[in-house]
């Protein structure tokens, strides 16, 4: 389902503590389209079970972090599924921006603070882990 305004709503969040892992949420229309492209691309993924009353999307942990090649497996992925739906607006928690001209590259700087994100947080949970 997009958002009112027509925008797909994609976010890529940390994932849980010492995984590895990014969290992709989409809207539950694109799960096909989207889980096919990690898989010919060879990303581990798996789904994740969330209850809300709030929003209907997917949520698709993807294991990338520690993987070679692992973010830019997932910004080319991204990119061509932004290709696909080229004309449509994209909602992420950096704001909202067009498919078009949005490069593989831009989204791999993004990724590179998902993955800084999850470096801090791993942090955390380390330093309280060790407090114990």
């Amino acid at each position: 389902m997009s958002n009112d305004d027509g925008s797909i709503r994609l976010l890529i969040s940390p994932g849980f503590h010492g995984h590895e892992e990014l969290e992709l949420s989409f809207p539950p229309e694109f799960s096909d389209e989207l889980l096919e492209l990690l898989d010919e691309h060879g990303i581990e993924h798996s789904s994740i079970l969330k209850l809300s009353a709030g929003e209907d999307l997917w949520f698709e942990s993807v294991r990338v972090l520690g993987a070679s090649g692992g973010l830019g497996a997932l910004a080319s992925i991204l990119h061509t599924f932004m290709h696909r739906h080229r004309g449509k607006k994209f909602t992420m928690k950096d704001g909202e921006f067009g498919a078009e001209g949005y490069s593989v590259r831009d989204i791999e700087k993004l990724l590179e603070l998902r993955k800084s994100e999850q470096a801090d947080l791993d942090a955390k949970w380390k330093a309280v882990e060790e407090e114990e």
